[in-house]
């Protein structure tokens, strides 16, 4: 897998977790975000659309501000905004990259 499907993977199993519904162009839009790393919110905005992902800047800051309120995206900084990735995902972005996934439930199961 390259550093882009691996980033997808963590975002979309963060995503399912919390019940947050995205988008196959906001799962990208966050991809590339948590590739990116830590960086300006009109940079981003432009960067995105330059990509041709959504038709404006100002479509995608509208998803960033949803994405903050849904808490997958934190905003920092007064004059210049600096939007990145929660912490709560867990990123791994970066080196050798192993992810060990454990899933339990305390359910009982019911056999018929």
């Amino acid at each position: 897998m390259d550093l882009q499907d691996i980033i997808r993977f963590q975002i979309i199993n963060y995503c399912f977790i919390n019940d947050i519904n995205l988008s196959p162009n906001q799962i990208r839009t966050l991809t590339l975000l948590g590739e990116w790393g830590e960086i300006n919110i009109s940079t981003f905005c432009q960067q995105i659309s330059d990509l041709e992902i959504y038709s404006s800047a100002q479509t995608v800051r509208n998803f960033i501000i949803d994405s903050i309120k849904t808490g997958i995206v934190i905003r920092q900084g007064k004059g210049e905004k600096l939007i990145s990735i929660t912490k709560d995902v867990e990123l791994l972005n970066s080196g050798n990259i192993i992810i060990h996934l454990k899933v339990y439930t305390n359910a009982t199961s019911n056999k018929s």
